[in-house]
């Protein structure tokens, strides 16, 4: 194996974004509403001193129950940044994968019809996992069922790890120049 530091690179972008992803849809799974805001219902006083001197003042003074747009934005802006670094490591990692594949030279030695699945796949996990956050920062509501919201992108995320873990496993962790027969 040779040294690669743009592949090097590659996999640090991969891992920071694959943890971001994981800990966020896994924060979301758990807690199920870790979108809304937390506050307690303001009891408006209207009347003599004596309702008003009935309910605590900290009751009072709190604010109503809604759900914060802002954090809804957070937490999909967050999740479209992790899938792009993602993506990004991805490219970098499988740069020459990637080439084979573009050139139409994929049919070599350990890069067969399976490295098109798999780039497939990968491809198809992270276009769902930006589309799926957009589309949430464009409702700029908290899902309806979280926890099911949370399971698809954990699923997504399942299927790019699955991949990953295999390729690792099979010690396809550099890939060299050699691979890719460019065409002038």
């Amino acid at each position: 194996m040779a040294d690669d530091p743009v592949s090097d690179i590659g996999y640090a972008l991969i891992a920071a974004g694959l943890f971001y992803l994981i800990v966020a849809y896994a924060a979301l799974a758990t807690k199920g509403s870790v979108l809304h805001a937390t506050q307690a219902l303001e009891l408006e006083v209207i009347g003599t001193s004596d309702v008003s001197s009935t309910v605590p003042s900290a009751t009072r003074t709190q604010k109503p129950h809604h759900r914060d747009p802002l954090r809804v934005q957070h937490f999909c802006v967050g999740n479209v940044v992790a899938a792009a670094l993602l993506a990004f490591g991805n490219i970098m990692v499988y740069r020459i994968v990637l080439a084979e594949q573009l050139l139409g030279t994929v049919l070599t030695w350990g890069h067969g019809p399976m490295a098109v699945a798999t780039t497939i796949l990968i491809i198809a996990s992270l276009v769902f996992l930006i589309a799926h956050n957009l589309v949430l920062l464009g409702s700029a509501r908290p899902p309806r069922s979280p926890r099911h919201f949370a399971a698809r992108g954990l699923a997504a995320l399942c299927v790019i790890c699955v991949i990953l873990f295999a390729k690792l496993g099979m010690g396809t962790i550099y890939y060299s120049n050699d691979f890719c027969q460019c065409r002038s």
